[in-house]
């Protein structure tokens, strides 16, 4: 029998794949604008942190883990070019 097509998995899918795009492309401008001496990664990350704080304190759970996720994907040494 075949299994049945369930929209909601989907839907969840093509989110994360959302995320995960979008957080590689604000991982690739942080780099380049530390690259151009217009920011610090560290700075970032900072203001991630700080951002995902204020969030969870309002109640926004969701929004402030993927703010924390962005901010642990900042570590330099995975920012850095090869």
């Amino acid at each position: 029998m075949k299994k049945k097509h369930d929209p909601i998995d989907e839907i969840i899918e093509v989110m994360a794949n959302i995320q995960a795009a979008n957080n590689m492309a604000l991982i690739a401008l942080a780099k380049t604008l530390e690259d151009a001496g217009s920011m610090k990664v560290k700075d970032y990350k900072k203001a991630l942190r700080q951002a995902a704080e204020d969030l969870a304190h309002n109640g926004a759970l969701g929004p402030s883990a993927l703010l924390e996720d962005l901010a642990e994907m900042m570590k330099y040494d995975e920012v850095k070019k090869p």
